[in-house]
C-alpha cells in the first residue's frame, strides 16, 4: 500500500514517526490503534506528534504492533491491557 508523502516523514528517526507508519501501513485509524493497544486516541496522536512517547505501561503492546504480532480482534473493553 503507498501512503501519501505529506503523512509520512522523509526520515523516521523517532517512536511515535514508527507508529504512524506502521498504522498507516496497516490501514488503521488512531482510534483503532489505541483500542488495540488499550490506550486513548489521544495518547497516540501524543506519540504520533512525538509530543509524548509511550509509558512502560504499554511498550510490550506498542513494541508488539510495530513488530507486526497478530493482535486480538479489536474491540477491546476500555482500560484493559491486552496481551500480545
Amino acid at each position: 500500500m503507498r501512503i501519501p508523502d505529506s503523512r509520512v516523514p522523509n526520515v523516521i528517526q523517532t517512536v511515535g514517526d514508527q507508529i504512524r507508519l506502521r498504522r498507516l501501513t496497516e490501514g488503521l485509524t488512531q482510534a483503532q490503534l489505541a483500542q488495540m493497544i488499550g490506550v486513548t486516541e489521544t495518547a497516540v496522536g501524543q506519540w504520533e506528534g512525538n509530543k509524548r512517547t509511550p509509558s512502560s505501561r504499554f511498550l510490550r503492546n506498542v513494541h508488539s504492533f510495530l513488530a507486526g504480532v497478530s493482535h486480538p480482534t479489536p474491540g477491546l473493553r476500555s482500560g484493559t491491557t491486552p496481551v500480545f
